[in-house]
């Protein structure tokens, strides 16, 4: 249970977080094509999650989207799945009907899935 409520406080500061960034100025990129885009605010939320996770749980596996975290070569143990801002070209182009994603698998199977929609500021958790 301690991880579950770990997981739902990571999510909601996530998302204080990217609402803080949103105010400040966004840089892109491209990343495979014109509709594949990247933001800071992608970069620094999966940062923030990334370090908050290994600093509570050093020996759990992190895997993000923008390429952070480790090559996962093993089921065993805790794994976390991590995309930032899931619809990064909503999030630019509408500031909305995005969310940030978490999936924690634990010795290879489900044990929660977290999706947070930031314009709402509600969030979904499923165990």
């Amino acid at each position: 249970m301690a991880l579950y409520g770990f997981a739902q406080g990571l999510i909601q500061e996530a998302g204080i977080r990217i609402k803080q960034l949103m105010e400040q100025n966004l840089t892109i990129e491209t990343k495979s094509n014109p509709n594949d885009l990247v933001t800071n605010v992608d970069k620094a939320t999966e940062d923030f999650i990334f370090d908050t996770i290994l600093e509570t749980y050093p020996n759990h596996q992190v895997l993000g989207e923008e390429g952070h975290g480790h090559d996962i070569d093993t089921s065993k143990g805790t794994v976390w799945v991590v995309d930032p801002i899931d619809g990064t070209l909503n999030f630019v182009h509408q500031q909305e009907n995005f969310a940030i994603s978490i999936g924690i698998y634990i010795d290879g199977k489900p044990y929660a899935g977290l999706y947070m929609m930031l314009w709402l500021m509600s969030y979904i958790m499923l165990k």
